[in-house]
């Protein structure tokens, strides 16, 4: 299925009910949040379907750890993901576990805000630290405990004023994309 294939889909409630959950959360915020994430989408000023690539993985008992990188204006060549990767290994596993957001998130679901703040110096600092926001290069990290749920190769990307949102695109999802008429 190609991008602008999924981005369409994206504009649908069976998609956002079909794709959401079984996450950290297990699904049980499926119902209630498929409307309000469509809502979400169809606000964005920017938005779109962007490949996505994973320069860190981790483990800490029974969570999965994943800082991801994507690019807003194309692909990341192979010698920005090498930089990427070696600046990620220098923060400590207990940063990224501080850092991360649950696959299904607390407060909102799989859609998660990033708000480029420098001066939100509680969360993010991972990703203010490695986004480069001129370039359109954006990091994030998300966290869940099946590691195959954050084997994603998209993001579906938007922005709506400063705030920019990110959803994982995950294999599983892809395939009930795709499975979807």
């Amino acid at each position: 299925m190609d991008t602008k294939a999924i981005k369409a889909k994206l504009n649908t409630i069976d998609t956002w009910k079909a794709i959401q959950g079984k996450g950290m959360f297990f699904g049980i915020f499926d119902a209630k949040n498929a409307k309000k994430y469509l809502a979400l989408w169809q606000e964005m000023e920017e938005s779109d379907i962007l490949p996505l690539y994973d320069i860190r993985r981790d483990q800490y008992e029974r969570n999965n750890y994943v800082i991801y990188a994507f690019s807003t204006t194309g692909e990341i060549s192979q010698g920005e993901l090498l930089a990427l990767s070696d600046a990620a290994s220098r923060f400590p596993l207990n940063a990224i576990r501080y850092d991360a957001m649950g696959y299904d998130g607390i407060g909102s679901i799989r859609i998660f805000q990033r708000t480029l703040d420098e001066d939100d110096e509680d969360h993010d600092q991972i990703s203010i630290a490695l986004t480069n926001e001129e370039k359109g290069l954006f990091v994030f990290i998300a966290a869940d405990f099946d590691a195959a749920r954050l084997d994603a190769p998209y993001v579906a990307y938007g922005r709506k004023g400063r705030s920019v949102y990110v959803y994982p695109l995950s294999k599983s999802s892809l395939q009930s994309l795709s499975a979807m008429r």
